[in-house]
């Protein structure tokens, strides 16, 4: 018997909207354009977090000094998107490769919805997904995600993969403590 999919968990902020239409051509090329852009810096932000420095090497001392800059901009440039974002909207939420579950309040089982949602929090913009609600149980929706082409969906099957590793690689380390 298979297990439930790989998904990547998190509280992130995220709005939706009912859509009157489906998008167009253009609209769909942009987000893709757009979620390629958010997913490919999610990953880069997870791998940098991640990063060890040989303290053995020459330019450790310069790269350290450097690396602390760096971690001090992306600190502050967090705390100020943080700021931008309303807490309202921090949702926990639940994403596979083909859907995404959130807390969502008055949705109804019909209708096409357009879903921002920051991936990653240090993300400046977020994903613009399309979807449809095929389970609504409580006020807890469960919808398909639509209009994704071939290269979003491998980027986004990686950072869940590359998300759970890491989950899964903490719980092992906090168990041998």
């Amino acid at each position: 018997m298979l297990s439930e999919p790989i998904s990547y968990e998190a509280r992130l902020p995220l709005e939706w909207q009912y859509l009157q239409n489906p998008p167009d051509a253009k609209q769909i090329a942009l987000s893709q354009e757009n979620n390629l852009e958010c997913l490919k810096q999610a990953i880069l932000l997870d791998e940098l977090a991640n990063v060890s420095i040989d303290d053995n090497a020459i330019e450790s001392s310069d790269v350290s000094r450097t690396e602390k800059k760096l971690d001090l901009l992306l600190s502050l440039v967090s705390v100020l998107i943080e700021k931008q974002k309303t807490s309202d909207l921090i949702t926990p939420i639940k994403l596979t490769s083909d859907t995404i579950e959130w807390e969502c309040g008055e949705v109804t089982a019909s209708g096409l919805l357009a879903l921002q949602v920051f991936i990653h929090s240090g993300s400046l913009t977020p994903m613009q997904l399309y979807c449809e609600p095929v389970k609504i149980l409580g006020n807890t929706c469960t919808a398909k995600l639509l209009y994704m082409n071939d290269n979003v969906q491998e980027l986004l099957e990686k950072y869940i993969f590359l998300t759970h590793r890491r989950k899964v690689a903490a719980e092992k380390k906090r168990l041998q403590e």
